[in-house]
């Protein structure tokens, strides 16, 4: 071929880099060109960039609109400039609640004793212990009654007197009723107060509401003179236990329950070695042998009393067993409270005894009772 001939080539080839100009072969096409020097910006000659002039971004000036400007699409580039996080918005206040009647929360009471040797301390029992004061008596109550003081009575004195009724009972009847029904629990109630304090006593003023079946359908404690206020919970949730006769109608009824103390100091068992030290360890159990009691009344509002449980421990404080004790089938009024405090105390860890080598045993008694507290609105 000759020169004019290739010549004539190279001209379309030069028209062919136009189309290809904003494509990346553009690199390829001008290296391609003869032996000449390539143009700056590797443009070939010969073509002309026509450039449509667009204002700058700085320039333009801001569109006011009412619909905010959309968001740009996440970049997965971090941003070069630092960006302010948005405040959170305003929590929303809650709705208020439907009105619904205040509700009554029954607040827990517990009482304990310093563990004691392995006795049974019942009020029968105790009534036992006291038959050898019989031959004396017909000789202390001629001597009482020369010197005008009532007769000797070595128990203690529980009397029922019902001061008003309303309703289908009246109150005369109710008292006698009230007189004749067994009085055991209402002492029970006092004797377990009195060894702690051989001086206490007083009266509990309850408020009854009998229904028409005879059942005490509410006792509650309107007013009590005694220092311990157990005493007072425990002969209230005793005398919903009453069974009185049927009526055509409900009946409201006031009743004060007077306990004295007898002519003889109550019988308390012989302390444990080192009880004090011992009560506090089993004291650091109490909240959640109170949550067992509070779970309880949930099923069963009428639970309470008196709980004893036995320990079998080793020497260096290890627990080998806890059951309860009962006293001719007397036991707690829950079982499953009963069970729920043993598992309590299975688990719970005791100081080393006192002056002992082997295992030992001994008794801790709680006391369980539930007052109604002050409406509280839900």
């Amino acid at each position: 071929m000759r020169n004019m001939r290739g010549a004539f080539i190279a001209r379309p080839r030069r028209v062919a880099c136009v189309g290809l100009l904003m494509g990346s072969a553009l690199g390829a096409c001008a290296g391609s060109a003869p032996k000449t020097a390539a143009p700056v910006n590797g443009i070939p000659p010969n073509v002309t960039l026509v450039a449509t002039p667009i204002a700058p971004v700085e320039s333009a000036a801001p569109v006011q609109s009412a619909t905010p400007a959309p968001e740009p699409p996440a970049s997965s580039e971090a941003s070069a400039e630092p960006t302010t996080p948005l405040e959170p918005l305003p929590t929303p206040a809650p709705a208020p609640a439907p009105a619904t009647p205040s509700a009554t929360v029954a607040r827990v009471l517990m009482a304990d004793e310093l563990p004691f040797f392995p006795v049974r301390l019942r009020a029968h029992d105790a009534d036992r212990r006291r038959a050898n004061h019989e031959a004396t008596r017909e000789s202390r109550d001629s001597e009482a009654k020369s010197s005008r003081h009532r007769p000797y009575h070595p128990a203690p004195g529980i009397i029922v007197d019902v001061t008003d009724a309303q309703g289908g009972i009246a109150a005369a009847d109710l008292q006698r009723i009230a007189r004749n029904a067994d009085y055991w629990p209402f002492r029970e109630c006092y004797e377990a107060a009195l060894r702690a304090d051989q001086r206490l006593s007083g009266k509990v003023s309850l408020e009854l509401v009998v229904t028409p079946s005879g059942s005490v359908d509410r006792a509650t404690v309107a007013a009590s003179t005694l220092r311990d206020e157990i005493v007072g919970a425990c002969v209230a949730r005793e005398a919903r236990h009453l069974a009185l006769p049927a009526t055509s109608a409900q009946t409201v009824a006031k009743v004060d329950v007077s306990l004295a103390t007898g002519d003889e100091a109550v019988t308390t068992a012989r302390p444990f070695a080192n009880a004090e030290s011992l009560r506090q360890a089993l004291r650091t159990s109490w909240d959640g042998a109170r949550q067992c009691y509070a779970t309880g009344l949930a099923t069963r509002p009428d639970a309470g009393g008196r709980l004893e449980l036995r320990f079998r421990v080793h020497h260096d404080g290890e627990i080998f067993e806890v059951s309860e004790v009962g006293d001719h089938d007397v036991r707690f009024t829950d079982v499953d409270v009963a069970r729920c405090v043993l598992g309590v105390y299975r688990t719970a860890r005791l100081p080393p005894l006192a002056r002992a080598s082997r295992e030992r045993s001994f008794v801790y008694a709680l006391h369980f009772e539930s007052k109604a507290a002050e409406a509280v609105a839900p």
